[in-house]
Parts: C-alpha cells; sequence; structure tokens
C-alpha cells in the first residue's frame, strides 16, 4: 500500500465488505486522509465524521468536504475526544484516536459509539508489543501515546455495552497498532 489511507480505504472495501450504501462513522485525529476516499465512494449523507483538535485539519479536507458537498458529509469538530455522531450508523472506523485517549476518554469514546453503532472496528497500541512502555492514565492528548493491554481493552468493551471483541484480520497493515472488532 502506498500510504495508510489508501489500506485503510481498501480495509474497509474489500475485508469489511463496506459498500456506497453504508453509512460510515469515521473518527479521526484530524488528519482526515481516509475521509477524502470515503466521502466521494459512499453514498449522499452516509458519511458521519469527528475530528480531534481543530488545529490539526489539513487545509485538502476543507476542499474534499467542499468539492463533495453534494454528497451531504457530516464532520463534526470536537475537543473533548467523547466520539459522537447523531445517526445510526453501519460501521464505526477508529484507527487513530483511540492511540490518544485515556481509560476515561477511550470508556466514553466506546459507549457513545456502542449508541449508535453495532460494529465498532478500532486500533490500539498494544503494550504487549512495547513492554517498556508503560499504560498511561494521564489525561487525553492527541500528542500522548497511550498504551493497552488486551484484557483492559475487552473489560473496557464489555463495561461499555460492546458483547464480543475479537482481533480484525490486518494482513498487510502499515503500522504497529492492534485492530480489534467490537459487536453489540
Amino acid at each position: 500500500m502506498e500510504n495508510l489511507a489508501e489500506w485503510q480505504f481498501d480495509y474497509l472495501t474489500q475485508y469489511l465488505k463496506v459498500t456506497p450504501e453504508h453509512t460510515v462513522f469515521d473518527l479521526s485525529n484530524g488528519i482526515l486522509t481516509l475521509a477524502e476516499l470515503l466521502i466521494p465512494y459512499l453514498e449522499p449523507g452516509n458519511y458521519q465524521g469527528n475530528v480531534v483538535k481543530k488545529m490539526t485539519i489539513r487545509p485538502e479536507i476543507d476542499r474534499t468536504v467542499i468539492d463533495n458537498s453534494d454528497r451531504n458529509p457530516y464532520l463534526d469538530v470536537i475537543q473533548n475526544m467523547q466520539c459522537t455522531t447523531q445517526q445510526p450508523v453501519t460501521l464505526a472506523w477508529e484507527h487513530e484516536v483511540f492511540s490518544h485517549l485515556a481509560v476515561y476518554d477511550a470508556m466514553l469514546c466506546l459507549a457513545n459509539v456502542a449508541k449508535v453503532a453495532d460494529r465498532f472496528v478500532f486500533s490500539y497500541l498494544d503494550q504487549s508489543r512495547a513492554p517498556d512502555r508503560h499504560i498511561n492514565d494521564k489525561k487525553s492528548h492527541p500528542e500522548v501515546d497511550f498504551f493497552y493491554t488486551l484484557n483492559q481493552i475487552e473489560t473496557m468493551c464489555k463495561h461499555t455495552g460492546w458483547k464480543q471483541v475479537a482481533p480484525a484480520n490486518t494482513q498487510n497493515h502499515p503500522s504497529s497498532k492492534t485492530i480489534l472488532e467490537a459487536i453489540k
């Protein structure tokens, strides 16, 4: 894969079988490269997005949203990392946000997404891949990495309405994150 956005798009459309008719909730850390591919692909009104921290939004995404305004993308800038959307979605997808969430905010995000999606595919930094890194319990921050164990993630999911958590197929994944799929 040439870049992470292309890998994510291919993963969503080929492995997770997202079609233009699906509604997708994209939680982004502000770079929004996936949105550039998803907005034109999905049917009008089927892209829902949260962007954490407005100052990180690239100018290209403004152009993507404007150029695709007929597709009615919904994009909300959130300062508090609460990960919310107003309408039910087929699938929620996150690839960078969870890596920067402390336990409280991670659980809040999981609970809020459970209100609108039956399926949530997300990534996290697995402490077993970096045993010298400690789980960070500080306040969430876009530039601080938070490492979790699989057991911690499973416990957080269970306490926020997710019944099943399983590793997702991550063949050819370009980063060191672990990807999980949570199902209600």
